[in-house]
Formats: structure tokens, sequence, C-alpha cells
């Protein structure tokens, strides 16, 4: 069964976007070898997921590496976009992985998320206006 790869949880109480700059695929690059990915795969993404688990264990952070099938859409940055620009979507595989989130965001050269309370603003785009100098809070005063 296929679902579309887009970031949900239970409820979805707060939903955003995220946005990573991994200078020359340095990031899906150095995420190969730390996941053991069977050969036949090329990486173009990952998913992050933090949830319960069963018999009171602490909550942990999932990692997913998401990947095309090599042998379709090649292994290089160039051959992957030719076989995207001709598709309506791109079916991929996602492999669970022993990564952690630090594995992950080490390679990482910025990381930007911003995330909504949906109750709050029903779905509609948020426009920040102006940079406010930062809140002082409890510890700081």
């Amino acid at each position: 069964m296929s679902t579309p790869a887009i970031a949900s949880a239970q409820s979805g109480d707060f939903k955003g976007t995220v946005a990573i700059d991994g200078f020359d695929r340095r990031l899906l690059d150095k995420l190969r070898p730390k996941c053991n990915l069977p050969g036949g795969y090329t990486p173009i993404g990952f998913s992050l997921y933090r949830g319960g688990t069963a018999g009171g264990a602490p909550p942990r952070w999932q990692v997913r590496v998401v990947c095309v099938d090599a042998s379709i859409a090649g292994v290089l940055p160039v051959t992957v976009r030719a076989y995207a620009d001709g598709e309506e979507e791109i079916p991929a595989f996602s492999f669970a992985t022993d990564l952690t989130l630090e594995d992950v965001l080490e390679h990482a050269k910025r990381f930007n998320l911003f995330a909504f309370d949906r109750h709050m603003i029903g779905g509609k785009p948020v426009r920040i206006v102006e940079e406010v100098a930062s809140v002082a809070t409890d510890e700081e005063e």
C-alpha cells in the first residue's frame, strides 16, 4: 500500500515546513553507509519521526531513508532528476535505520523548521512581517 510522503502525526496539532541545507548532497551521501542500505537503491530524502513505543519504553527518534529504485532512476543526481522530470509522482521505498537524529543533522549546514498550531491558524499561510529581538525568559530575568 503506498502513502504520500507528507509529514503527519496522530492528530497533526502542529503543521509546517522544514528546510535543510546539505551542500552538494553531502547529507544523503553521508547517510548511505551509516544505514546499511541494500544495493540497488538511491537515497532521495529521509523522514524523522518521534513516536511512542510499546511496553512503557521511552519514545525515540526513528529515522527512515527514502530511496528510489536505482535500476529505474539511476544513481547520479542528474539521472534521478531526469527520471523525476518525466513522472507525475515518484515511487519510493522507505528503509528504517538505526541512525540517531544527530547522525542526520550533523551533516546539515543549516536547519530551519516552522510549525504552527492548526487549531489557531486553520491552515492559513503565515507571513513574518518583522523580526523582533528575542523575548526574555524567566531564566534570563
